[in-house]
Formats: structure tokens, sequence, C-alpha cells
């Protein structure tokens, strides 16, 4: 018996080909890589789509070219939001990528050399995927370009394969749209051209052609709504933030080239049959590259851009300053971006008014508000924003202004509920709560917020909606992009209980230079019952007392909150800086203490014209 299963057991391992080992290693490797490094989650998050089981949205995508593939691509990319599912999808796409191209030049070549010339076009795609703003439907839609393709070289009768092939071709164009119906008619024509010896093959290569040219503008002039462009070169659709690169493009020449290569490679015997050790060594050379690929192209500023979107998105405040803190924040678009979350989540941890200046705040007030027209983008986490101050009305209009762009994005959806909600909007709350309910991720979040629906007493009385409902100002005013302060004052006013607006007009106050504005208002301190005054508040007054010591002593507040020995001490080392350098603000700036340069420092950049001007009697100089 032992004899016998021993026999079973070794001829078992003389069955294990050297390829089945390097699917193995590159599935788990990419797994682990996909879950710890690049975390599939947050490639989830950055191109999140509610994906609706009703004929509407289906109907949508069936209405042009390549919709079909982009409906399965957004059926498959809600699970990855589940981190460990997500995870394997990443490498699963890979695999089966490399798998097909694998079959399909060992089936017009078999050659042993096809182990490492596969890897060429899958690496492509190991390098887009890399991105997390790339397409998931050009996965889906380089999959159905290679099936066709397998499909079509398979050897059966001619007339019927002749059949089949044009057949497919006109489907491949419904299922993944122009740009691979061209992509595979070259390389039909090519293969036809360099390995078929059917007398028929010339007929093909004309049908392709023909095809080619009248397909795409048929279906523009009977079939579909679609312009001439998008008929013949359509890859994902208009406006999406992935730009379609010349790798995007050479994934599809690159199989055509490969043919030419195999043809010119089968004149020499040495490929055909390699030996076991040059077999391994192609293997051990592909795990090199593709982890150098994929470690070169990911691009840890966006992630760390996405990550912090989604701490923000969660209530994850403490995660995201201390992500921000460790970043470099080169490309000023994503530092915009970053500043304006980590702001926020200063604020939600007691800490803005504290720590505003412990980076640079290169963007001034615009900094606590994306007041600039970079993007499209900026409406989502704009609404967020609102929410919080408690202008459920501008929350409601950067969403709507969102939902033009991002038409199916559950965030949208959940903060139309929740505004509407809070408005006492309840018709059209629950069109959006039907919408979510639809969803696979998002129907349990929708059942939860149901129910306010039937009992409006319940609605009103949760904390959440109670507290903003009492922040919605008496009167209606636009928002003002361009000085968002103004939204702050009446938002104050409508509710001087509203803490997080104070903060922000204190931050404004500082962020602008007004010192004076802080003392005029700083009795609001007293009103909120603050312990102590925040530190750059304090750092503020002391800069006031250069001008106007007798008024700060006057002033009431003056006597509850005293001046800490440790700001005292700070100032007096940054105005010995100051004098000795006669106000030089380069020169200032370059010798300052870590420590000072993350409090004073702020003060040469905004009121340095003022500071400048005033004249400091001898008397006063060290009065600290």
């Amino acid at each position: 018996m032992y004899q016998i299963f021993k026999k079973r057991n070794r001829a078992c391992k003389d069955k294990i080909h050297p390829f089945t080992l390097l699917y193995l290693v590159l599935f788990i490797s990419f797994s682990f890589y996909a879950y710890l490094i690049f975390e599939a989650y947050l490639y989830y998050y950055n191109n999140q789509q509610l994906f609706l089981f009703d004929k509407e949205y289906l109907d949508s995508f069936l209405s042009y070219p390549g919709g079909i593939a982009e409906y399965i691509a957004n059926f498959l990319l809600q699970f990855y939001e589940l981190k460990l599912v997500g995870a394997l999808l990443f490498a699963v796409f890979f695999i089966c990528i490399y798998s097909l191209i694998y079959i399909i030049l060992q089936k017009i070549q078999k050659t042993d050399i096809n182990i490492f010339v596969s890897f060429i076009p899958a690496s492509l795609i190991l390098i887009m995927q890399n991105h997390y703003e790339y397409p998931l439907s050009i996965n889906i839609k380089f999959i159905m370009f290679l099936s066709v393709f397998l499909l079509d070289i398979q050897r059966i009768n001619r007339y019927t394969m002749l059949i089949i092939k044009v057949s497919s071709l006109i489907l491949l164009y419904y299922l993944a749209g122009g740009w691979f119906f061209l992509s595979l008619s070259l390389l039909l024509f090519i293969y036809e051209l360099l390995y078929s010896k059917d007398r028929l093959k010339f007929v093909s290569l004309t049908l392709y052609i023909l095809l080619s040219v009248f397909l795409p503008y048929i279906s523009v002039r009977y079939l579909f709504m679609i312009s001439l462009q998008e008929a013949y070169l359509y890859v994902i659709p208009y406006g999406d933030p992935f730009s379609l690169n010349s790798i995007t493009y050479f994934l599809s020449l690159s199989l055509p080239s490969l043919l030419c290569l195999l043809k010119f490679i089968s004149k020499y015997e040495i490929f055909t049959k390699l030996k076991m050790q040059v077999i391994y060594g192609q293997i051990v050379l592909i795990y090199l590259i593709c982890f150098i690929l994929i470690f070169v192209s990911l691009n840890k500023d966006i992630k760390n851009k996405i990550k912090i979107d989604y701490f923000a998105d969660n209530e994850k405040w403490e995660e995201i300053i201390n992500l921000y803190q460790g970043m470099h924040q080169d490309r000023l678009k994503l530092r915009y971006y970053n500043n304006f979350n980590t702001l926020r989540a200063l604020y939600h941890t007691g800490q803005l008014l504290d720590r505003l200046f412990d980076s640079e705040q290169i963007f001034g007030f615009e900094g606590l508000f994306i007041t600039r027209k970079i993007a499209k983008e900026s409406t989502i986490p704009m609404s967020a924003l609102y929410f919080d101050l408690g202008h459920i009305n501008a929350a409601q209009t950067f969403s709507y202004e969102a939902k033009t762009s991002f038409p199916y994005d559950p965030r949208v959806y959940k903060m139309l509920t929740r505004t509407n909600l809070i408005n006492e909007k309840y018709t059209i709350a629950e069109k959006f709560i039907k919408i979510l309910k639809k969803s696979i991720m998002h129907r349990e979040w929708a059942v939860s917020y149901e129910k306010y629906l039937s009992n409006h007493d319940l609605c009103r009385s949760n904390p959440l909606f109670s507290d903003k409902k009492r922040c919605i100002p008496d009167k209606k005013f636009f928002i003002s992009k361009k000085n968002p302060f103004k939204d702050l004052n009446y938002l104050l006013e409508a509710n001087p209980n509203n803490k997080m607006v104070h903060e922000y007009i204190m931050a404004y106050y500082l962020l602008t230079g007004k010192v004076g504005n802080i003392i005029n208002t700083i009795e609001r301190f007293e009103y909120f019952q603050y312990a102590k005054l925040p530190k750059l508040i304090q750092e503020a007054v002391v800069i006031y007392t250069l001008i106007a010591r007798d008024r700060w002593e006057k002033n009431p507040v003056s006597r509850k909150y005293k001046i800490s020995n440790e700001t005292n001490k700070n100032f007096i080392e940054f105005k010995n800086i100051f004098t000795k350098y006669k106000g030089n603000k380069a020169k200032i700036i370059n010798v300052l203490p870590d420590d000072l340069r993350k409090t004073f420092c702020y003060y040469l950049k905004f009121t340095y014209p003022n500071l400048k001007k005033i004249k400091v009697k001898k008397s006063q100089r060290n009065v600290y």
C-alpha cells in the first residue's frame, strides 16, 4: 500500500509544471501586496459607484458600445470594499490575463520562451492597475478581447470559422467598444497574414478591413447616439480621471507585436525547447520584474490623499493627523486637499487653534475651504465640511452639484438623504433611500435611515439631526465661494453655540493676520467655557499687546485668561531674533528654531508689513 502511495505521489510531482509554480507564487504575492501595501479598499473608495439592480441602471449601459463591460466592472468593483476580497481580485485579474496570453501564444507557436513573452502585455496591465484612478473596465474589456481572439484561432471548418470570426468581431464591438474592436481586427489581420495557410485567407483579410471601416460608422448612423470618434476609438467614458497614456494604447498593440516576434523566433530552434534551469530563470526574472514595476509605479502621494479622504469620511481624525505629518507635500493640488481635511481633523480633535501652524499654511485662509476651482471633486468634501459647520442648505447644494459629475457616488446619496431628513423633506429623502436600498453594499445603511420616514418624531429627536437643525440660519443666503468668511458670520448669528464656526472664524483671523479682530471677539472663548486660551490665540494676544497693551488689560477677558510662561518665553526669543536681523524676513526664517518656526513664524508671512512698522520702546523690550 505504501509503495502504491509513493508511486502516485511521485507521479503527481512529475506533473507539476514550472508555470503552475509561477501561478501560485504570483497569486499569493500579489494578494499580500494588494492587501498590505496597495490596500485595495482604497481603490474602491476612490472609484466607488452604486451598482443598482434595476432596469433603468442597466439600460444606461446598453445604450452604447462598451457599456456591457463597464456594467460588469461596476458590479465587481463594489467587492473591492471588502479588504481581503479586493486584494484577491487584484491578483486574479493579473493571473487571468497572463494565463490567457500564455494559452494564446502556446496555441499559435508552442515554445518555452512564451512563459516570459506572455508577461510583456500582462506587465502593462499590472502597471496601470497599480494606479488608483485606473478604470476596472479596461481589465474586463481586455479579457473579452483575449477570449474572443482565443476563440477565433481554433482550428475547425474554414467556413464555420469565418462566420465565428465575423460574429465575434461584431459582438466584441458591442461588448468592449471601438478601440478594442479595431485592435482585434488588426490582430486577426496579422494572424491570418503570418500564420494562416488557408487559400481563403485574403477573403478574411478583406472582411476585417471592411468591418473595421463600416461597422462603427453604421452604429453611429443607425444604432447608437454617439459621436464618430467614440464609435471608432472609445476606451473609457469621457471625463474619467484616468488619463489614457501611451501604456494604455500599447496594451492593445502588444499582442500584434508579439505575433510578429514569435514568427521571427520560430526560425531558431533554440527557443523551442529550453532547459529546465532556463525556465526557472524566467520565473525568477518575472517575479523580480513584477515587484520592481509595482513598487516603482505606486504613487504614494495619491494613495495618502485617498487615505486622508477615507479617514475623513469615516471620522478617523487622529489617523489623518498622524498620516499628514509623515507625508511629502510636493504636489500643490494634493497638498491643497490634504491640508483641507487635516484642518477638519484638527478641529474635531480639539487642536485647531493650537496646531494650525504646525505645517506651513501656504494657501492662507483658502486652506480652510476649497475655494479655488481646482476640480469637480471638490464638491463632495465641501459638502461634508458645510454639513460639519451646520450649513445644511450649502451641504445640499454642493451635493446636488456633485451629483451632476458623480451620478452614482453613494456619498452624494447619503448626504442628500441626511440633509432632506433634517429639512423635513421626507418625500425627497425617501427617493434617495430607495435608490440606496438597491445596492448590495449600502442597503444596510439605507434600511437604518428608512425608519425616520414613518416616524417623524423619531427623526426630530435624533441628536445629530436636531443639532444641525439648530444651526440653520433664519435668513437664506448664497454660498460665497470667494469669501466663505461671510457664511461663517451668518452661521454664528443663527446659532451662537456653534463652536466649530467660532473656531473657523478665529482660524480665518489667524490666517489673514487680523489680530485686532481676534481681540475684539475674544469674549467668545469665555462664552464657550475654554479652560485656557489656545496656544495660537495667546500668541496673537502677545503680538497685539505691542500695539495696545492698555486696551488688552482693560478687557475683562484678560483677567480670566493669562498668557502662559512658555508663550512669553518663546516670544522674547522671537523678538530678539527679529531685532538682531532688523526685520530681514529671509534671514529670520532661516535662523528660527523649529519650535518657534511653528509658532511666531506665521506672523512674518501674514502680518510682516504691520509688524515691521511697530516701534517697541526700550522699556517694553524685556517686559516679559
